[in-house]
């Protein structure tokens, strides 16, 4: 065979032809494990920006809160009529409304971004295992799966620490968090 009909393609198709010449070894398995492993990101870091959503969280509950309150004030006062526990119903009014904004929250930038804002903050995204963003059925299985995660007492977050990085909802959505752009996370 001369040279003209050698033709360079990557070592995995090299290995198919006698006409292909490899222009890089393939990476051994334990190699290539490693270096997709270098990009997890940090059980501490995902933690930290967990706080960061929580207390942001926190933050739009007061604002939901407030705004259930104004609400059903308003209604008390236009229809002449006073809720029995107006308290009572300010306080449903306030779950259903958080309970949405995280949902939202959550799904929602996972979705659209990648990462919430305490994972912006720490340089982390949200990834499939497969390396393609999260659409909207996955996002919502992780953060469903987050739930689980956190009935499991925090429990199923220890997956995180250890080789691989996987927390219970990140094994049951097919997901990852990786470190963003080079990030330190």
């Amino acid at each position: 065979m001369n040279s003209e009909d050698e033709i360079m393609v990557p070592a995995e198709q090299a290995l198919a032809s006698p006409n292909h010449v490899a222009i890089a070894p393939p990476l051994p398995p334990a190699r290539a494990a490693a270096a997709d492993e270098v990009r997890l990101a940090k059980a501490a870091t995902r933690v930290a920006a967990f706080v960061v959503d929580l207390l942001l969280l926190a933050l739009a509950d007061v604002v939901i809160g407030g705004l259930a309150a104004f609400a059903v004030g308003l209604a008390s006062v236009t229809t002449q009529t006073f809720f029995v526990d107006g308290r009572q119903a300010v306080e449903q009014f306030a779950l259903v409304g958080s309970v949405c904004f995280a949902l939202f929250y959550f799904t929602g930038m996972h979705v659209g971004h990648g990462q919430t804002l305490g994972k912006a903050f720490f340089e982390i995204a949200v990834e499939g295992r497969d390396a393609n963003a999260l659409d909207w059925p996955r996002s919502l299985r992780r953060t469903g799966a987050e739930l689980v995660t956190l009935l499991t007492l925090g429990l199923g977050f220890l997956g995180a620490g250890r080789p691989g990085g996987l927390a219970l909802h990140d094994w049951l959505a097919d997901t990852r968090v990786v470190r963003s752009h080079g990030g330190p996370g």
